[in-house]
């Protein structure tokens, strides 16, 4: 939590000088100070909220290839999301922070934070809620994003446990529950790393970075 409020501080320091403050008056100020504080912490969570998205569509991604893996119940705790993860679900966020970086992503946020006092500006009080409307319809793209991305090792676990239940048919003598998890970790882990280029390059083409 320290460190959040100290970054807060930092991006406040640093888009102060640039930010569009025409409109607002002393007097506005004095009679919506109030109103006016509100409407900018809405609008912080929002932000935040939108700029997360990027990372919602790892974490599906991650949690449907460990659930399809069957790793689920190996997690760990990640101080900074306050929450435990899965060893899939790490590496993949590791690695889309590494390529948010790469991207020059923080550029873009710190871009976006700065035009976002264009789109709602500081003397403005009231907020149209038809915003909310474009969220919906970019969660349902993140949606659809995190499973593409989880696409290849969940096609290649499909075709495992089909090929598993056609030998457990055909000999009966061998037991599918014990040897069936093995190879399922195995050619997750081999699909998961044969597929990292096609994840980043979805990660490009996606987002339209």
């Amino acid at each position: 939590n320290t460190t959040k409020i100290l970054l807060a501080l930092t991006c406040t320091f640093v888009i102060y000088p640039v930010v569009n403050a025409t409109g607002l008056t002393a007097q506005g100020l004095y009679d919506n100070l109030i109103l006016l504080c509100i409407k900018e912490v809405f609008a912080g969570i929002l932000v935040g909220f939108v700029a997360r998205f990027f990372f919602h569509a790892i974490t599906i991604c991650g949690e449907i290839a460990t659930i399809s893996v069957g790793l689920s119940a190996d997690q760990l705790f990640m101080p900074n999301l306050d929450r435990r993860v899965t060893v899939l679900e790490q590496f993949q966020l590791l690695l889309a922070s590494l390529f948010f970086l790469g991207m020059n992503g923080h550029h873009i946020f710190i871009e976006g934070l700065v035009q976002s006092f264009n789109f709602i500006q500081i003397h403005q009080v009231d907020i149209s809620f038809l915003v909310f409307r474009d969220i919906a319809l970019i969660a349902q793209d993140i949606i659809v994003f995190g499973i593409k991305l989880s696409a290849p090792v969940l096609g290649a676990i499909f075709v495992s446990n089909i090929a598993m239940g056609i030998i457990g048919r055909a000999v009966p003598q061998i037991n599918i529950l014990v040897t069936s998890w093995p190879v399922t970790i195995a050619l997750g882990f081999g699909v998961l790393f044969i597929s990292l280029p096609l994840f980043l390059m979805s990660l490009r083409e996606n987002l339209n970075w």
